[in-house]
């Protein structure tokens, strides 16, 4: 079974925020997809998705999450390749693009490729970034519109 261990981070962020973590070559980018989201702590996950291998977004030959309706048969869903079918090299960049309407993009750089997750070293976080900056001070504004309009 192959490992990879990727550094993953919003694109023109590698700095600021990023995540390493390790993930078997069996794993789908259906649950890349998932692991992305759950180590950025993104609690909204109900968006359409595509990885892509050549950097261009919204192509036809990308590979997108099985609620996306294909305009054509050649498509393929997240949920049916794995890992190891993409035959990453070490160095290989990728790219998962979440929320079509928000347009999250992350980077994904093959740091290492072993033969087994035991050989690969421990995760590392850095940094943390909002799914929806400003959202509990919106929020907060309507539990205020709430409040008013019970009192009347």
């Amino acid at each position: 079974m192959t490992a990879y261990r990727l550094k993953v981070y919003p694109n023109r962020c590698s700095r600021e925020a990023y995540r390493v973590f390790n993930i078997s070559g069996d794993y789908s980018l259906s649950d890349l997809a998932q692991e992305i989201l759950n180590q950025f702590n993104f609690w909204d996950d109900d968006h359409l998705y595509e990885f892509s291998l050549s950097g261009r977004l919204y192509a036809p030959y990308n590979i997108i999450c099985d609620e996306q309706d294909p305009e054509s048969e050649d498509q393929r869903f997240a949920s049916e390749v794995d890992l190891d079918d993409l035959q990453l090299c070490k160095g290989q960049k990728f790219y998962f693009h979440f929320d079509y309407g928000d347009e999250w993009l992350f980077v994904i750089n093959v740091q290492k490729i072993a033969d087994d997750l035991s050989d690969l070293p421990p995760a590392v976080q850095k940094g943390k970034i909002d799914q929806y900056p400003g959202y509990e001070d919106e929020d907060e504004d309507y539990e205020d519109l709430d409040e008013d309009d019970n009192e009347e």
